[in-house]
């Protein structure tokens, strides 16, 4: 019993309830913030909750002599530690309220110099973090170039267009407003190469030259579609990467593997303990010089949250070992929490921080559990510890993915057992490949190709789990659900303390996951859906395994339903079909090329050549869309080889005519198409 027990008392730190009264300050801040104060008194009776408690366990714990608590020394380590506490609650707090004071909003034009402190790629557009009147305490604003932009950290710029300014009153804001505010941020400026102008170009630091570097040797070493996986291993961005990529490993539920984060740290770091190890060298020394180079890993790539947590929490363990504090897992991440919050509160909200917290978590507290109940005794059988890692952090996040991205994938515990050693494989190849660039081009080239092979093994794989239909969109959490995360919950407790027993509960988990959820998505083969809004009708129509949007899309609501309707199928070809030239059309149409894998998109030739047609012409670029004009009739198209599923779709739509709802999105699932 004590084996169960002691993963939960290890969890009982002073840092736990640090970190709960650091989270209940951040969110009475955003309370504050939005005005929303009506949620104020829960994150407040837990702040105040969580102080009376760590008062508590600080007096318990205090000196003591002969069994006798001494008053004064306990009483001096409740002040200190509520001190601390303050200070760290405190930060986050004021400087949440403080960033969006009415002070701090600025008047900006075309003229307004401002300084970049921040730039992030992304698929589409560079977002450029920048500060007004070139100083660093100046007001916050975002930057949002369409495509690439030269200007990076340290460059002066100006932005010729209107900059919107965010209020945290407004009652209509997106979700990606919400974020922003949440960052500090006091106004957002979208633009394109016409639009930014550089005014004082920096020098290029060393983050920018190694970002570089790693780039132009993956180019040269690797094919592209290997060198786009590597940069997604070393520098954490993922834009070059196919969406078919993404959308293999999404459904194979190893998406994890592009992200930067703590495995890619245990990788890297096991270069230098393996290498110096083998020397004999200190020990601590060692440990030391493998948490400086995870830091240094942090600061080339784009340094996500999971990534910062990974590199706290070795460092955490590093200090420990290094000072012979004892050592206790649970206690450096709570640490790595507050430290990541302390520098960006806001990532308190996002999903990444969630998964990336709760699936270690679930690994430290969790995988002990598994690993007891799938081994025998003594056991080192290697394929039941991975299966225990996975079901450990799958445990621990499957409510928040459920309830955030409404998602969940049957198959991922096969797929990491063959796909993550994989992974590990070509990171270390890609680095023994460009450290061996250096003294021997040609050996360098072999290498590459052998990483090559590995890759396309990787990817066919990927494809193969995908290919198994095991990852699922969950509308509403049903019993059956819960009834199956109970059985994958079940070795965790000793009830089931026998390796059978525990391995029929998660196969019998995982079976009433695949048996529930196993319904068809999307519009089946010969079906059209229909989007109704009071701007007109699409259809998204699905032959065999192509399928094609046609109609006007003016909604955003509309962009973002069709979109994830188009992702809960599985397909092959994807056909977009402009029937509207307007201006709402081609961004909406825009919106979606950049949400789904799109292989040909038809456009009328009645297209204003303005902004936004070029933007969607720079998608189509970015992603490879096949681009097509069209005469208004779209005559002629059944003859073209390849567009049957167009053809389908036009006489779809053409037959289609049907009361409009207005005032609402709707959707609606049309029978079969009939063929001529």
């Amino acid at each position: 019993m004590d084996a169960y027990k002691s993963p939960f008392r290890a969890a009982i730190t002073p840092s736990l309830f640090i970190l709960i009264l650091q989270t209940a300050s951040i969110l009475c801040a955003d309370s504050v913030l939005f005005g929303s104060t009506a949620e104020l008194p829960v994150p407040a009776a837990a702040f105040l909750a969580g102080a009376a408690v760590s008062i508590a366990m600080i007096v318990r714990t205090g000196a003591r002599s002969g069994g006798a608590i001494e008053p004064v020394n306990a009483a001096q380590r409740a002040a200190v530690f509520l001190c601390i506490t303050l200070i760290i609650c405190a930060a986050p707090f004021i400087g949440r309220v403080m960033a969006v004071h009415p002070e701090k909003a600025p008047a900006i034009d075309k003229e307004t110099a401002m300084l970049v402190t921040s730039k992030k790629e992304k698929r589409y557009a560079d977002e450029l973090t920048v500060v007004v009147n070139n100083k660093r305490d100046g007001a916050i604003g975002l930057v949002v170039h369409d495509g690439s932009t030269p200007a990076g950290e340290g460059d002066v710029v100006t932005v010729g267009s209107r900059a919107v300014t965010m209020d945290p009153a407004r009652k209509d804001m997106s979700p990606f407003m919400i974020r922003q505010i949440r960052r500090g941020v006091r106004f957002i400026m979208y633009t394109d190469r016409e639009g930014l102008k550089i005014l004082e170009k920096n020098h290029a630091g060393i983050r920018k030259t190694a970002r570089e570097k790693i780039s132009d040797l993956s180019e040269s070493l690797f094919a592209a579609e290997t060198a786009a996986f590597v940069e997604a291993l070393l520098l954490g961005n993922q834009i070059r990467v196919s969406k078919k990529t993404i959308s293999d490993f999404r459904r194979a539920g190893v998406l994890h593997v592009l992200a930067a984060s703590g495995t890619h740290v245990g990788i890297l770091t096991s270069i230098p303990l393996l290498l110096f190890g083998a020397l004999r060298l200190n020990k601590k020394a060692i440990l030391v010089s493998a948490s400086a180079l995870a830091w240094c890993y942090l600061a080339v790539t784009d340094m996500p949250v999971s990534l910062a947590r990974a590199c706290v929490m070795f460092t955490v363990f590093t200090a420990q070992r290094v000072f012979s504090l004892g050592g206790n897992p649970m206690n450096a991440l709570f640490i790595s929490a507050i430290a990541v919050l302390l520098a960006w509160p806001c990532e308190l909200f996002e999903l990444g921080f969630q998964l990336s917290f709760g699936a270690t978590a679930g690994i430290i507290m969790l995988y002990p559990l598994y690993r007891r109940a799938l081994s025998a005794s003594g056991s080192k059988n290697r394929i039941a510890s991975s299966v225990s890692l996975t079901l450990a952090a799958q445990a621990a996040v499957m409510p928040v993915i459920l309830g955030r991205i409404g998602e969940i994938n049957a198959v991922s515990v096969l797929s990491n057992i063959l796909i993550v050693p994989m992974v590990a494989l070509i990171f270390y190849g890609a680095l023994f490949t460009m450290s061996l660039s250096a003294f021997s081009g040609a050996a360098a080239g072999h290498a590459g190709t052998l990483c090559d092979m590995i890759y396309r093994m990787l990817s066919s794989l990927a494809g193969f789990f995908s290919g198994m239909n095991g990852h699922f969109t969950v509308d509403r959490p049903g019993p059956v659900l819960l009834v199956a995360y109970a059985f994958m919950l079940a070795p965790v407790f000793p009830v089931l303390r026998h390796k059978a027993a525990a391995a029929a509960s998660i196969a019998l988990a995982h079976l009433l996951l695949a048996v529930s959820l196993a319904h068809p998505d999307g519009p089946q083969n010969g079906q059209a859906a229909r989007f109704c809004s009071d701007a007109g009708r699409a259809l998204l129509v699905r032959e065999k395994d192509d399928i094609c949007l046609i109609g006007p899309v003016n909604l955003p609501d509309a962009a973002r339903e069709i979109s994830a309707e188009i992702e809960k199928t599985r397909y092959r070809s994807l056909f977009l079909y402009m029937t509207d030239a307007g201006r709402e059309n081609v961004r909406q149409y825009s919106r979606i090329m950049k949400n789904c894998r799109v292989d040909e998109i038809h456009v009328p030739a009645s297209v204003s050549l303005d902004r936004g047609f070029m933007s969607l012409c720079r998608v189509a670029q970015r992603d490879g869309v096949s681009m097509k004009l069209y005469g208004q009739s779209g005559k002629g198209l059944k003859n073209i080889p390849g567009n049957g599923i167009i053809a389908i779709a036009l006489e779809r739509y053409r037959a289609s005519a049907g009361k409009i709802i207005p005032g609402r999105f709707t959707r609606q699932v049309h029978g079969p198409v009939h063929h001529h």
